[in-house]
């Protein structure tokens, strides 16, 4: 997975195998559309629904999941337990983007200035 900012966009590219987890090529994100950005171990959902996507429990948790709070894309491993969970506003494709990163994407995120609440 690597990790860019261009033209007021965060671009998330997929390898190969990743886009076959996750049933995703892309995703582009407006930066204005950031409204949070934790690190940490994401809080689990009780009731979410996969589709399309990867899940095999201890071992990865990939793709689209629709929960109660909405539209989610998910790409964490195992052995990648460095989280990062973005919470989107309502223009965004998602409400939340929760990755397993590296350290070389945490630097990345590092550029993102969020929006003052107005």
């Amino acid at each position: 997975m690597k990790l860019r900012i261009e033209n007021d966009r965060l671009n998330i590219e997929l390898s190969m195998v990743e886009k076959l987890c996750s049933c995703r090529r892309t995703l582009a994100v407006p930066l204005r559309s950031v409204c949070r950005i934790e690190n940490g171990v994401p809080e689990p959902r009780l009731l979410e629904m996969r589709a399309p996507g990867t899940f095999i429990p201890g071992v990865i948790k990939a793709g689209t999941y629709w929960t109660r709070r909405g539209k989610e894309f998910w790409f964490v491993t195992r052995g990648k337990s460095d989280y990062v969970t973005l919470e989107l506003d309502d223009s965004a494709p998602f409400r939340r983007i929760v990755l397993g990163l590296s350290c070389e994407d945490r630097a990345v995120l590092s550029g993102i200035r969020l929006m003052e609440p107005a």
